[in-house]
């Protein structure tokens, strides 16, 4: 049923009343999410600035906050792999030409910690298949099908000079940073 100007009427979305009781009493009629790893990067970018003024270096903008599957398309055909590392730093230092850091959210767990049962499949809130892991994860083994990949294109840049890695969080990427500047390693840095 349309209003009287001939326009259709806007549906209203239907919440569950714990989703009601959270957006009362936040004021606000939108779930609300948290970008945990982009919150790290722009700390350590606000850090690199601060600690490092003469070095050029690039974050990756995306990282997880993607409005639509279209940016994120668009993002991807942009690079030459979905997997580039999230923080490049171009200063050449111990015999690299620089270094990547691909960065995780803080308690992200790369290796699995126990055999898994069955393959992996991840889906969206559509249901619709958003990747599909190949085998049975074993203990040892990275802990996705996405950090697997991640992990090939840093070995990748390894082969060709370039000093690339993973950073589990905020403080453990400011350390390798530091280590690669030859930076005094202290608590007072962060």
């Amino acid at each position: 049923m349309g209003s009287i100007f001939g326009t259709p009427a806007v549906q209203t979305r239907r919440y569950t009343s714990r989703q009601r009781k959270y957006f009362d009493a936040r004021k606000t009629d939108r779930p609300r999410v948290v970008k945990h790893e982009q919150k790290e990067q722009i700390a350590i970018c606000d850090w690199l600035r601060e600690t490092l003024p003469g070095v050029h270096f690039r974050c990756d903008t995306a990282s997880g906050g993607f409005s639509s599957a279209y940016e994120k398309a668009t993002h991807n055909r942009q690079q030459s792999s979905p997997s580039e590392p999230d923080i490049m730093i171009f200063a050449a230092r111990k015999g690299y030409h620089a270094l990547l850091i691909e960065l995780k959210a803080a308690g992200t767990e790369l290796k699995m910690r126990r055999d898994g049962r069955a393959l992996r499949v991840y889906k969206d809130s559509k249901g619709r298949i958003i990747e599909r892991d190949y085998k049975i994860r074993k203990k040892g083994d990275w802990a996705s099908l996405h950090i697997e990949k991640q992990a090939k294109v840093l070995q990748d840049y390894r082969k060709q000079g370039y000093f690339a890695t993973f950073a589990v969080g905020e403080l453990e990427a400011k350390n390798i940073i530091s280590r690669y500047f030859d930076l005094p390693i202290n608590e007072s840095l962060f």
